[in-house]
């Protein structure tokens, strides 16, 4: 991998990211470190001069070391790479462009994806995708993951979830006030 830090700016920057990967994954329960493959280089629209980059690839990842005094290494963490689903979403909404999941999760041929994704997004003028590119980073999709939860699309045909009472009595009707748990007393006044 190159990186513009020195060896012990690297190390430095390891360090931090290792530190924030650990303390993340204990609150939260979630690992949100990877190594993206590829990148799609896309603007807004065809005025805008903001370049925006999106990963294509995202294979989860933890770094490592033995001791204080090793140096890191990165290492796998035993499950398969993913697509970006957040771009995916984007692209077909804002742009109408499909960006396919991978054919087989047990044979993912990391290069044909990004190739394929090159093709798909091809007619685009300026738009480009870096296929060596790798950034190693925290990708959270837990706010993309609500938002497709919250869609009516996805809710279940049976009657859909403003269906259920507590849905319904959040949203509509609201709650009736429960019995006290003490009946209220007055307060007397001291003379």
């Amino acid at each position: 991998m190159q990186t513009k830090l020195s060896a012990e700016g690297l190390q430095k920057r390891l360090l931090d990211i290792w530190y924030d990967a650990r303390t993340l994954e204990e609150e939260q329960g979630v690992n949100i470190l990877y190594l993206a493959f590829g990148l799609l280089k896309w603007f807004e629209d065809d005025k805008s001069d903001v370049e925006r980059f999106a990963p294509l690839v995202l294979l989860p990842v933890r770094i490592e070391r033995s001791s204080a005094a090793d140096r890191f290494h990165l290492a796998s963490r035993a499950e398969p790479p993913s697509t970006n689903l957040s771009l995916q979403a984007k692209m077909d909404g804002e742009f109408g462009i499909k960006i396919e999941d991978f054919g087989d999760e047990d044979d993912v041929d990391i290069a044909a994806y990004i190739s394929g994704v090159a093709e798909t997004v091809s007619g685009k003028s300026r738009w480009e995708v870096k296929p060596d590119a790798m950034v190693l980073g925290f990708f959270s999709f837990s706010k993309f993951l609500m938002y497709r939860d919250l869609d009516p699309e996805n809710w279940p045909t049976d009657g859909g979830l403003d269906y259920h009472p507590l849905i319904r009595g959040l949203l509509q009707d609201g709650f009736e006030s429960p019995e006290p748990i003490r009946p209220r007393t007055t307060a007397r006044s001291i003379l």
